[in-house]
């Protein structure tokens, strides 16, 4: 039998190599085929400029950047997402 693996986009990867909280949301269908789009379109050096709450800027991934606007908190995750995210 056949099957494609999915893999969460590498900012989660790194994420859950240093053993930092990942939302639920990267594992949803939504999150990984996000995830699955934004490694065809983002070139892996690429940095964008943004500003902390502490009003400072910093240089972070692009890839980063992009998914910080499109995260569902976990609480906000209906029943259906929390499941695709747990198988």
């Amino acid at each position: 039998t056949d099957f494609i693996i999915i893999i969460p986009s590498p900012i989660v990867v790194c994420k859950l190599h240093k053993g930092d909280f990942v939302e639920l949301y990267y594992f949803t269908n939504k999150g990984l085929h996000n995830a699955e789009l934004s490694m065809h379109s983002a070139n892996d050096e690429a940095l964008a400029l943004l500003q902390m709450g502490d009003g400072l800027h910093s240089f972070i991934p692009l890839m980063a950047a992009q998914a910080k606007g499109t995260i569902t908190a976990d609480e906000d995750l209906s029943w259906e997402e929390f499941a695709e995210a747990a198988h």
